[in-house]
């Protein structure tokens, strides 16, 4: 039986779990890993693709969505997207905490674009449908509606666009609060 002071001394060693941090695996099997915030070599297109297959992964848990985020996350040697068709449950897990933590420091960097969804409608609606509508209204904001420019914004290393989108969604907030006065 633990007295006091030795559960308080255990709590104590433990406290670092209280402060998720995301651990990026530079390596995992044979590919290397992509910036850890999603810098430099990593496309808006490829956000917008992993970003679906994560929502996707937390609406259904089947874990085919944390392969194919692993396979945006990760790159061959010549620099084109791993190819996992599996994941222990070990890697999966990784891939889903890293993906997460990496999430909540572009929250810090990006706090107008990366910032809590309104809550879902008791059935979730079409949870597809949603992730798309999400997904073309993103494109729409960098693209000012001109169709002409999509493939040049999905091609555009994400941390830029994600600048662009935080300055709009500051700039529309800062535009309903003058409207409410």
């Amino acid at each position: 039986m633990l007295n006091t002071s030795e559960l308080a001394l255990g709590l104590n060693q433990l406290a670092f779990l209280d402060r998720q941090q995301a651990v990026r695996p530079e390596r995992l099997r044979d590919y290397t890993a992509v910036n850890a915030l999603l810098q430099d070599n990593f496309t808006f297109f490829e956000y917008l693709r992993t970003e679906t297959f994560f929502q996707m992964y937390l609406r259904t848990e089947k874990p085919q969505y944390l392969v194919r985020m692993a396979n945006f996350l990760y790159r061959k040697a010549d620099g084109s997207n791993a190819d996992f068709r599996t994941l222990t449950d070990a890697e999966g897990a990784t891939v889903l905490l890293w993906y997460v933590g990496a999430k909540q420091e572009l929250a810090k960097a990006f706090p107008h674009y990366f910032r809590p969804a309104p809550a879902a409608d008791a059935d979730g609606g079409n949870a597809q449908q949603n992730i798309m509508d999400a997904n073309d209204a993103q494109i729409r904001a960098l693209t000012g509606g001109d169709v002409t420019k999509e493939a040049q914004v999905l091609q555009m290393q994400c941390w830029r666009c994600f600048a662009e989108l935080n300055a709009k969604a500051r700039e529309s907030e800062e535009l309903k609060k003058l409207y409410k006065k």
